[in-house]
């Protein structure tokens, strides 16, 4: 029991890392943002495999988010998207680049936390031989989602103390 103990603590430590990574990718312009931001949370995802002993391309770990992504939800995923693009048109005019940029960076660690979360979940269950369905991952996500809203409703705050909060 101890060795998977450890494996969720290197997990959590891997999750607070892509959180700042992405906070602090939100303040790109978003025409670069979004794509960066994808391979933030994909090479997290492969890195938090490998905290489970799972190696991973970082296609795999892309594909494995997108697939997060999908199991939360239309309703979910397109408000998501169109959060983006409000913050995407808020940085356009310069005025509010520095408040978009803010505000996408609560996003995108909102969204870390998330991935994170499903990640670790995920890799665990699988290193102890178990599957997930699609629904399962959904349930996650948005779990894990709504437990980082629901205990930052303020904005994001040092991604150490959310990873500490992050039990799968």
């Amino acid at each position: 029991m101890k060795q998977i103990e450890q494996m969720d603590s290197l997990a959590d430590e891997r999750i607070a890392k892509m959180m700042a990574t992405m906070a602090v990718a939100a303040y790109l312009p978003a025409a670069i943002n979004w794509t960066v931001i994808m391979g933030i949370m994909g090479a997290g995802a492969v890195s938090i495999g490998k905290a489970y002993g799972f190696k991973l391309s970082e296609e795999d770990g892309s594909d494995l988010v997108r697939q997060f992504f999908v199991s939360a939800g239309t309703t979910w995923l397109m408000l998501n998207v169109g959060s983006k693009i409000v913050t995407a048109l808020i940085q356009f005019t310069g005025v509010g680049y520095f408040f978009g940029a803010t505000f996408d960076a609560a996003m995108s660690c909102a969204q870390a936390y998330a991935v994170g979360g499903c990640a670790k979940t995920y890799f665990r269950k699988k290193y102890q031989g178990k599957k997930m369905s699609k629904t399962e991952l959904g349930m996650i996500f948005r779990e894990k989602l709504n437990e980082y809203k629901s205990t930052h409703p303020d904005g994001p705050e040092a991604p150490q103390a959310l990873a500490m909060n992050n039990n799968g």
